[in-house]
């Protein structure tokens, strides 16, 4: 399963932008396994973190949907796009969980995390 998300927005002057790619797999042992498979998150451990934090809660919400409630993948960040000064820990979480809501073909059916009328991102 492949998902992806492209945040490209001006909201009151501000810029928001994260690219990221992402395939999903079933877990051989049976546990949440998360690869960078490529080199643009190298040097960037908050953003792996933010990337984690996205995942979890997109896998967190499709449970309460009842849309998914296993946890047992091995999910590869094949691209990960970001600009330094338009891309917040905020904006790669929100990236992260809408590619997950994307592989899942049910982003429709999920309101959050959301942008607000600000620029502020609502989980």
């Amino acid at each position: 399963m492949k998902g992806n998300f492209e945040l490209k927005k001006q909201i009151n002057g501000i810029g928001l932008f994260c690219i990221i790619e992402l395939e999903i797999e079933k877990s051989k042992d049976g546990q949440l396994i998360i690869n960078y498979n490529n080199n643009d998150l190298d040097d960037l451990d908050d953003f792996k973190i933010a990337v984690e934090y996205g995942i979890l809660l997109a896998l967190e919400n499709l449970s309460f949907k009842g849309l998914n409630r296993k946890r047992d993948f091995k999910i590869t960040i094949t691209k990960f796009q970001s600009i330094i000064v338009d891309t917040s820990l905020s904006c790669v979480s929100y990236a992260s969980c809408r590619a997950i809501y994307n592989a899942f073909s049910c982003e429709s059916k999920m309101l959050k995390p959301n942008i607000n009328e600000f620029g502020d991102f609502v989980f």
